[in-house]
């Protein structure tokens, strides 16, 4: 199908959606489905009200370097915007040949702060752990980390990235440096799953796995979260009903749907290569920004720590 046809294919599926959700819904659909830039550069934001405390990136930055004693830690390349290099980083604890490997790409949009913010969190707590259970025994996963996907978006509070675009919609022709980046690790890398936290308008927390991830694994995330007191989706950020509070499991028919359409995403991106996608979405509208940030680090770590029953040893290799 041409990407002419994807489109118009999309289209009418919004407008079946609009006949449930309204108008609004279908102009924002549009905007952030079918368009892949539809910023004017990393602009902010108004569709939604954003509960965002402010963002220091130095700092952010200065924290992670800080971790450099406990990682294994590269640059990937720096993506320049106004006369000012931004880095991103890929951040490695690697385990012993043969263990299944995960990808965590966080921070694609840049105005989904909670997301981003779970990483040094994250990282902080395995760190520390690291250095009190030095005779603990192998870790159940080999972890890379890309931080930040989108770092001039980081930088402006933006969804865009610097040239207007948005990264979870170039994840198919790859256009921009900073997908380009991401599409390096994963082919250096070749993950088992990847994990991408992201925020959005709905009612809660809540995980999407895609056709080739564990739903066990997707499960047992979902479970810590709601055991941490944190509040579950029951409606996704298009406004419909969740089958089961904080998850939705997406079988072949949508994998399938989203290869015609082209999405662009990146769990559809690595739908193609049949790796699977946790998405771990917390919800703008919760103004307990800490539990937002608590959200994907108990989400990550349930999947740290749990031996991946659906993902054989060295299978990304």
């Amino acid at each position: 199908m041409s990407q002419n046809g994807r489109r118009i294919v999309l289209t009418l599926l919004l407008l079946l959606v609009s006949q449930l959700l309204g108008c609004r819904q279908l102009g924002l659909g549009v905007k952030y489905f079918l368009t892949p830039c539809a910023g004017n550069g990393p602009e902010r934001n108004t569709d939604f009200e954003l509960q965002l405390p402010p963002l220091d990136l130095d700092a952010f930055y200065a924290e992670l370097r800080g971790l450099r004693t406990d990682f294994e830690f590269d640059e990937l390349g720096r993506v320049q915007y106004q006369g000012r290099d931004y880095p991103q980083y890929w951040i490695r604890r690697p385990a012993p040949a043969g263990t299944p490997r995960m990808l965590i790409v966080a921070g694609v949009h840049g105005d989904e702060r909670a997301a981003l913010l779970a990483v040094p969190r994250l990282l902080a707590e395995l760190a520390d752990e690291g250095t009190t259970q030095r005779h603990a025994a192998s870790p159940n996963w080999d972890l890379s980390v890309l931080v930040p996907a989108n770092p001039v978006g980081a930088a402006q509070t933006s969804r865009y990235n610097g040239a207007g675009c948005d990264l979870n919609r170039d994840f198919g022709s790859f256009e921009n440096p900073e997908s380009r980046a991401v599409r390096t690790v994963v082919e250096r890398l070749q993950p088992d799953l990847v994990i991408a936290p992201h925020e959005g308008p709905q009612d809660g927390f809540f995980l999407i796995a895609t056709a080739d991830a564990d739903p066990e694994l997707a499960r047992r995330a979902v479970a810590a979260v709601a055991a941490a007191g944190i509040p579950l989706a029951r409606k996704s950020f298009l406004g419909l009903g969740l089958g089961s509070p904080g998850l939705s499991l997406e079988g072949p028919t949508v994998a399938a749907g989203k290869r015609a359409l082209g999405l662009g995403s990146l769990g559809t991106y690595m739908e193609s290569l049949g790796i699977g996608t946790f998405t771990t979405e917390s919800s703008w509208d919760s103004e307990d920004f800490e539990a937002r940030i608590d959200s994907h680090v108990i989400a990550i770590r349930a999947v740290l720590d749990s031996a991946p029953p659906g993902v054989a040893s060295g299978a990304g290799g």
